[in-house]
């Protein structure tokens, strides 16, 4: 009864060489009725609870291929001073707002309740 589950994810091309996932957080705290639908969601995330459904779906992956972090790719490019400001300028292209507000955005992240938070969400 207690056999292990014989796990193959494959493809027409191979196995699966990797994965990568992104650890929930802020995001799932600060999820509302509204945003919620416009992000796909049919209801509000529990964080503890897909937490842990979150840690059991890593550990599965990880015993069948790699699994990589999207905060810790995302780290490592932005070490690359050419990478960031490319990456700096095509986001912030897309929220309103002046220069220094987009600047601030960028460089130390939005505040809760922030403005510009608000209109740069979901583009």
């Amino acid at each position: 009864m207690n056999d292990p589950v014989k796990i193959k994810v494959s493809s027409e091309i191979g196995d699966l060489e990797g994965v990568i996932l992104h650890s929930m957080g802020g995001e799932v705290e600060n999820m509302t009725p509204e945003n919620a639908e416009r992000a796909l969601y049919s209801d509000i995330l529990n964080l503890a609870d897909s937490k842990n459904e979150y840690a059991q779906l890593h550990g599965v992956l990880r015993k069948i291929t790699r699994v990589f972090e999207v905060k810790e790719l995302l780290s490592d490019i932005l070490k690359n001073e050419k990478v960031k400001s490319d990456l700096i300028r095509k986001v912030s292209i897309n929220c309103k707002g002046t220069a220094a507000q987009r600047g601030q955005l960028l460089c130390t992240g939005p505040r809760k309740g922030d403005r510009v938070r608000k209109e740069c969400a979901y583009h």
